[in-house]
Order: structure tokens, then C-alpha cells, then sequence
């Protein structure tokens, strides 16, 4: 079963300088020399945000570290290098100017919420779930970060947590569809079927044309042992990606569930041939002959091993080889 995250961004691409914003730093009065080199650092980021808009990324970092440089409280100085640093795929640099951004002004959702997903990213979940709960702590009514927490809560195994933070996330965004199918896809995890449709559905009645909610969709009424369903809303889903090995290997799924183990094979064959490494279709196909073809369903298996980038089935697809062999000695 395969069950697709959200495809919306996960960090905020905006640039800023919002001299006008305030934050607790910005509260108290600053001091006249204080104010001046604020606001000459505010004009070298305006200066670098042009240069941005422009693609010219080395003039605008340029301008952005002079800012720093003059007045390194100056937050958004650091968050906009973050977010140039991010357009070069320079994340390393953008972690040191998201974290410098911080010493500026704790304070500052945005800058926590774009660190928290570089630091998934590299795979430092524990890290990101600091940085989206500081976030959240800094704004309440930030909704990427709870969307993202409950993103690294998923990516962690704690589907409950998952929950809990995906349900705010759509709390504070009933028109968003990547919402209600994040949460479906906790639901799913945690076998709460029921509970997984509601939510697909309720993506869908948002926008009825997106292939990874159907296909989610269908992998529930898969799960829910409902293959009529699963075929109606996996072959929506088909129509809309016919190119998405996933649904191809759904597809197979719910038509061998079905009985109809001839289109279940070609399923899992186009996924293939659309995925060569889509490794997990190998392995069905060998489950799907070992009781009629075992040289065919030996193929499909030897297939799997040698495509397959997990550990989680090849010990038992190492037995079922033997078994097949010593069921034709």
C-alpha cells in the first residue's frame, strides 16, 4: 500500500523586510544610533531583495551580509541570505543564516518554521520538530509549521502526534486539500479507515482533480478490504497521472484482492515498466504466481532482491525461493 504526502511547499519562499513589523526586540524603543543603523541596514536589504527579484543572487547576498554587518540584529537581513542561500541549493550556508536569524530576533516564526524543514531535510528530525514547535510557540496561528510538525511527527512513526498536529493545521486551513489528506494519511497508518475516508473526501470536495488524494483514497478501501471502490477511485486517479507507478501498483492491488489476478499482474507490470525500480511490484508478482508458476513467480523474486533497496521482505522472500524450488525437486 503506498499513500502519497502532500505536494504543497513545506517552507515559506517569500522575501522580507518589514521594517514596519514588530517583534519583542522591536518593542522597546531603540536607541537613536541603534534606530539609524536599523534603518540603513533596512535599505541595503530592500537594495539585496531587488537584486533577488532579479535572479542576481550574488548581489543580493552581498547587500544582505553588508546589512548584517551593519546592524546584525537586523533579522531580516539573515532570513532573506537563508532564503538566497536556499535558491543555490547552498542549505549548509542557509542553516548558519537561519540560525543567525534567530540570535537576531528569537521571535520570528518564519526563520523557525525554514530551519525546522532544512533540518528534516538532512534528516535531523528531532531538530525540526524543535524548530516547528518554536515557531508555533512564537505564533499560534502559524499553519505550516503545525502542517510540518505533523509532517516529521509522520516521517517518525508517531502517527497519534501526526494527528494532533495536522488537525490544527487544517483548523487554521479549511481550504486547503494537502491538509485533510495528511491527515488521512495519519488515519490510514493508524488504521482508523473510517476516519481516512472522511478526510480524502473531504480534500476532494476542494478539488476533485488531484491524483495523489484518489490514489490514497483508493488505498484505504484497499485496506478496508473494499475493492470495488479502491478500483472506481484508483482508475480517477489513473486518468488524471497516467504515468505514476504508484497507482498502477495500487490498481494491482485492489484487482487481486478482487480475484481478477490476471489484471492485477498487468498492474503490477505497467508500474514497472513505468519504475523499473519500483521494486515492491516484484515481489507481488512473485506472491501472485507461487501457486500456479513457480519458475515465473522464482523470476519475479530474484527480481526483488536484486532491485530491492530494503532489508524488510528478503529474508522471507528468500524462503519462499527455496520453497519453490523444493516444491519442484
Amino acid at each position: 500500500m503506498n499513500i502519497k504526502m502532500t505536494s504543497n511547499p513545506k517552507i515559506l519562499s517569500v522575501l522580507l523586510i518589514c521594517a514596519f513589523w514588530t517583534s519583542t526586540f522591536f518593542a522597546a524603543e531603540l536607541s537613536p544610533e541603534e534606530a539609524r543603523l536599523y534603518e540603513k541596514a533596512s535599505r541595503m536589504v530592500e537594495r539585496g531583495n531587488t537584486f533577488f527579484e532579479k535572479k542576481r543572487y550574488s548581489q543580493a547576498i552581498k547587500e544582505y551580509k553588508k546589512a548584517t554587518n551593519v546592524y546584525f540584529k537586523q533579522v531580516w537581513a539573515h532570513y532573506n541570505l537563508g532564503r538566497t542561500y536556499e535558491e543555490l541549493k547552498m542549505k549548509a550556508d542557509a542553516i548558519k543564516a537561519y540560525e543567525n536569524a534567530i540570535k537576531a530576533d528569537p521571535t520570528v516564526a518564519v526563520v523557525h518554521n525554514n530551519l525546522g524543514v532544512l533540518y528534516e531535510e538532512r534528516g535531523d528530525l528531532d531538530a525540526a520538530i524543535f524548530e516547528y514547535l518554536e515557531a508555533i510557540h512564537s505564533n499560534s496561528k502559524f499553519g505550516p509549521a503545525y502542517s510540518n510538525l505533523g509532517d516529521a511527527y509522520f516521517n517518525q512513526g508517531n502517527y497519534e502526534k501526526a494527528v494532533e498536529y495536522f488537525q490544527k493545521a487544517v483548523e487554521l486551513d479549511q481550504e486547503s486539500p494537502y491538509g485533510y489528506n495528511n491527515l488521512g494519511n495519519a488515519y490510514t497508518k493508524l488504521g482508523q479507515l473510517d476516519d481516512a475516508i472522511r478526510e480524502y473526501n473531504r480534500a476532494l470536495e476542494i478539488n476533485p482533480k488531484l491524483g495523489y488524494v484518489l490514489n490514497n483514497l483508493g488505498n484505504a478501501y484497499v485496506a478496508k478490504n473494499e475493492p470495488n471502490f479502491a478500483i472506481i477511485n484508483l482508475n480517477k486517479a489513473k486518468d488524471i497521472d497516467p504515468k505514476n507507478a504508484f497507482i498502477y501498483d495500487n490498481l494491482g492491488d485492489a484487482y487481486r484482492l478482487k480475484g481478477m489476478f490476471e489484471e492485477a499482474a498487468q498492474h503490477y507490470q505497467e508500474a514497472l515498466k513505468l519504475d523499473t525500480d519500483f521494486f515492491i511490484s516484484y515481489y507481488k508478482l512473485g506472491k501472485l504466481y507461487s501457486k500456479t508458476e513457480p519458475e515465473k513467480a522464482r523470476m519475479y523474486f530474484s527480481k526483488f532482491l536484486k532491485y530491492a533497496k530494503t532489508d524488510s521482505l528478503r529474508k522471507e522472500v528468500e524462503e519462499m525461493i527455496k520453497s519453490l524450488k523444493k516444491g519442484d525437486s
